[in-house]
Parts: structure tokens; C-alpha cells; sequence
């Protein structure tokens, strides 16, 4: 289950990677969002 969430975790960072190159996000905002999805793997590795 970690393993799927983990990976549903990457691809949102990959979408919020491409969206800030796209010009549809701006810098601070895809900052916070990729500090976050951090956040959320550390916490899956950790458990």
C-alpha cells in the first residue's frame, strides 16, 4: 500500500514539476507544494 501511495506521491510531483515549467504555477507556489509532497514520502519511509 505504501508502495502505491509512494508512487501516486512521485507522479504529483512530476505534474507539479511541469506545470511550474509550463507558466501555469508560479515559483513559491510549486515550492510549497513539492516541500510537501517531501513531507509526505518522509513520513511513508518512516512509518
Amino acid at each position: 500500500m505504501n508502495s502505491e501511495i509512494y508512487t501516486d506521491i512521485e507522479m504529483l510531483e512530476g505534474f507539479i514539476k511541469s506545470e511550474y515549467v509550463d507558466n501555469k504555477i508560479n515559483e513559491d507556489t510549486a515550492k510549497e507544494l513539492l516541500r510537501i509532497t517531501i513531507e509526505i514520502k518522509e513520513k511513508i519511509i518512516t512509518d
